[in-house]
């Protein structure tokens, strides 16, 4: 897919769209950004909508989905088979996945959690305890993580068989046996380290985490602030639940941006009443 979509790329999207040609439609999709194709899905005809979903790929649909507004976020998922359905959510992210299912009603809610893999379930619901809001409404639950007693190979295997699965290895967390935050580690101190060498030798500590119930806006603070990387998420035990990544601050900004937007076009509506 290229870097950058352009506005011939989109048109494309809409002209086989409206000429409900699939072919033309399955090629031009693969040349556009999943946030413009999110616009383009939210800007056609409800018969349109249904031409679109019949052909997508339910990979592909998952990345659509997780900037649909929530309005649309239940009709859409309608409109898929249920196999079609665990796919797509199944390809989420955890936090978008814990997201969507806040936006839809209680009866699809249970549904879609029945569709999912045991582990995706209970992960789901855990992030679900959280409002969207917050930094545990937030966060990636898909933290490098290894555990204090570890040798550096023992660490090593754990990092090696998660990679697919972990956000990023930018910072690797250090927790005890009841998964409490007690350090970070760097991927090049394990790297250039004897395999016999103790977790404990290496840690560091973690200057800054944040709670799970604190509003977002406080996250972005931080990070923004301490220019950091990612930022770890803990409970009330201090158990490291998971991280908000960059992107996740970015879309925090872009909402409290448009709220802000809002608010000030309200205000600017009622002087002029």
């Amino acid at each position: 897919m290229p870097e950058e979509t352009t506005t011939m790329d989109i048109e494309a999207v809409e002209a086989a769209i409206e000429a409900q040609d699939k072919e033309n439609f399955l090629e031009a999709v693969e040349e556009v950004h999943h946030a413009d194709l999110a616009s383009v899905y939210e800007d056609i005809s409800d018969t349109e909508r249904e031409f679109f979903t019949q052909h997508i790929e339910p990979n592909k649909f998952s990345q659509i989905l997780a900037e649909l507004p929530d309005t649309l976020i239940e009709s859409s998922l309608e409109r898929f088979q249920s196999t079609e359905q665990k796919a797509i959510l199944t390809s989420l992210l955890d936090d978008d996945r814990a997201d969507i299912l806040q936006d839809v009603s209680s009866e699809a809610r249970n549904r879609y959690l029945a569709l999912l893999r045991p582990e995706d379930m209970e992960t789901t619901r855990s992030l679900m305890r959280y409002e969207e809001d917050t930094a545990g409404g937030r966060m990636t639950t898909h933290a490098a993580r290894v555990k204090l007693g570890m040798t550096v190979k023992q660490a090593l295997d754990v990092l090696r068989e998660d990679k697919d699965s972990t956000e990023t290895l930018a910072r690797i967390y250090v927790v005890d046996e009841e998964g409490r935050l007690k350090g970070k580690i760097r991927l090049r101190e394990l790297a250039f380290s004897s395999w016999d060498t103790l977790i404990d030798d290496l840690v560091e500590e973690v200057e800054l985490s944040i709670l799970a119930t604190t509003d977002q806006e406080e996250a972005a603070q931080m990070f923004s602030r301490y220019d950091m990387t990612l930022l770890p998420v803990i409970d009330e035990y201090d158990r490291l639940l998971g991280v908000i990544t960059h992107d996740d601050i970015l879309e925090i900004l872009e909402e409290e941006s448009t709220c802000l937007l809002y608010t000030s076009d309200a205000a600017d509506e009622h002087r002029d009443v």
